[in-house]
């Protein structure tokens, strides 16, 4: 899914595991081996969640769903009321804000805006709220809830920043990254 496959290399993948099925010549075991994507895939899918992710939006709410139940201890992505993917950093920071004091560089801004990083989830009702305000104010009005706290672990990250800098972000970014590399390297060797 995260890698985009299209519909003749999902063809190419099913069809045996189909035909084995319907054959009575597959036990589950061999269906989960092959199901697993090979290296190239996950390295496919590796390379498009440690990109622009924001910038791709049939995949991004899944991979950040999919990050916050790893960080639950949950076994698969979970829905909350709608969840929205918003941006900490703001796409369009006001002049003379914070935010312009932690991020002078234009280039780097680009570079890190749209990636994992600087995303989280927010439900429905608090991504409608959302603004460019300061970070402390924006962590205070819409990434926690009364109790001081997130609806996805994923966000109460999030929380625990005082500052929201490139090295942040980037730190963050490795530790997203490294959780779904992680995850998807223990279903190899389970075989899926």
């Amino acid at each position: 899914m995260v890698a985009r496959a299209d519909v003749n290399e999902r063809i190419n993948r099913y069809a045996p595991i189909l035909k084995g099925l319907a054959e009575n010549a597959l036990r589950p075991e061999g269906v989960i081996a092959m199901l697993a994507p090979a290296d190239a895939e996950r390295q496919r899918a590796i390379a498009i969640v440690d990109g622009p992710l924001y910038e791709n939006p049939k995949v991004r709410a899944y991979v950040l769903l999919r990050i916050d139940g790893l960080l639950s201890g949950a076994k698969a992505p979970h829905a909350r009321e709608n969840p929205t993917v918003e941006h900490v950093l703001p796409q369009t920071p006001d002049d003379g804000s914070q935010w312009l004091t932690w991020w002078p560089d234009e280039k780097e801004r680009s570079r890190w805006l749209h990636r994992l990083g600087n995303l989280l989830l927010l439900t429905q009702r608090k991504n409608s709220q959302a603004s460019r305000l300061e970070f402390d104010e924006k962590k205070r009005r819409y990434f926690q809830t009364r109790g001081g706290v997130s609806d996805f672990p994923l966000t109460t990250k999030v929380l625990e920043e005082n500052a929201w800098t490139p090295s942040v972000v980037e730190r963050r970014q490795a530790e997203l990254l490294g959780c779904l590399k992680r995850h998807w390297a223990g279903r190899q060797s389970e075989g899926g």
